[in-house]
């Protein structure tokens, strides 16, 4: 499979620019899926069209994307096409600031209430091992700093300084 025109540049621009590491992988996935379509269409990329976008977000459908995945990928279209742009590497046919959201389902974020809050301090608390310290100190980072999950796992020694830990490039503030 090809890659796009200086794809390989534009990850590297993301990377500069500082974006997380999910971020950059994410973008690097729909580029690809971008290439697929591209390729299974034979649409060149300098005969774009806006309605090509149209038959692309079909197509991100009929391989059972997501709305909020489809999203991702019509993000990620934007910024690549805003780096082709600005830097001078093509002229699109379409502005593709036209490129749209689609609509999501969004989904209330449940919060926990009181009570299961302090079920779930109780629960490690009552336990003197080492695993309920553990389990602590993780309870109380997600509460404190709103850390994701997916950045926790990642946590080593080395990502903390000064009161601070750092993460795919987002920092997060421990208050003592």
């Amino acid at each position: 499979m090809k890659h796009l025109p200086y794809q390989k540049e534009f990850l590297s621009f993301l990377k500069d620019q500082k974006y997380s590491i999910s971020t950059t992988q994410s973008y690097k996935y729909g580029l690809i899926d971008f290439t697929v379509f591209l390729q299974k269409d034979s649409i060149n990329l300098r005969d774009l069209l806006l309605d090509d976008i149209g038959l692309y977000i079909n197509f991100l459908h009929e391989r059972n994307k997501s709305n909020s995945s489809i999203n991702i990928n019509l993000s990620c279209l934007k910024k690549y096409f805003d780096f082709l742009v600005k830097n001078n590497k093509i002229i699109l046919k379409f502005d593709y600031n036209n490129i749209k959201q689609i609509k999501t389902n969004k989904q209330d974020r449940k919060q926990i209430d009181i009570e299961n809050f302090n079920k779930i301090l109780y629960s490690i608390n009552k336990k003197k091992d080492l695993s309920s310290k553990r389990d602590f100190i993780i309870f109380q980072l997600i509460i404190k700093t709103g850390i994701r999950i997916s950045e926790l796992v990642k946590i080593k020694k080395g990502n903390f300084n000064n009161g601070q830990i750092i993460v795919d490039n987002n920092i997060y503030i421990l208050d003592e």
